[in-house]
């Protein structure tokens, strides 16, 4: 018996299915290729650093322990007053999430640090983000439940220096 052409739904689920299949193997060839071949890098935790959360015309900056999440940067500064979820309070905050918020630290390059065969910088953002090093793009993350990490090797600034992220 011939089947008909397969709803919306299903060729959606395929494709993912499809593509999922794709995207695993292609992340297993990378991370066999990104495998270090002289020794562990070195990982640098971008979650322990001090943090300025700043948008982009520059009238809001405040100082944040974790880059994770805008709104509850915002209401940990007390920028953002209240309950996000009371009333009407999600219409009164929707100017956040309009502005373009850019997370900043900076960390210094130890002689250990920059002795290993290799660099990561490993993060975990909220949402969507581009990821600079030295004003240099790195990576970009897509989802807050996944830990990103970039290969820094040779982009860290000299023993004693300064690096931005």
């Amino acid at each position: 018996m011939a089947q008909g052409p397969q709803p919306p739904v299903a060729q959606a689920i395929q494709l993912a299915r499809t593509r999922l299949h794709s995207d695993m193997a292609r992340l297993a060839f990378l991370a066999a290729l990104l495998w270090p071949v002289g020794g562990t890098p070195e990982v640098v935790e971008l979650h322990s650093f001090t943090w300025t959360l700043t948008n982009g015309n520059g009238s809001i900056s405040v100082e944040v322990a974790n880059a994770t999440n805008t709104h509850l940067n915002l209401m940990q500064a007390g920028v953002l007053q209240g309950d996000p979820y009371y009333r009407d309070n999600e219409l009164y905050w929707n100017w956040v999430a309009n502005e373009t918020w850019t997370y900043n630290t900076s960390f210094v390059s130890t002689a250990e640090m920059l002795a290993r065969t290799s660099q990561v910088l490993r993060c975990q953002v909220d949402t969507v983000s581009t990821v600079f090093l030295n004003g240099r793009e790195v990576g970009r993350t897509l989802d807050d439940f996944i830990v990103s990490e970039f290969d820094v090797t040779g982009l860290l600034a000299g023993t004693g220096a300064a690096n931005t992220v």
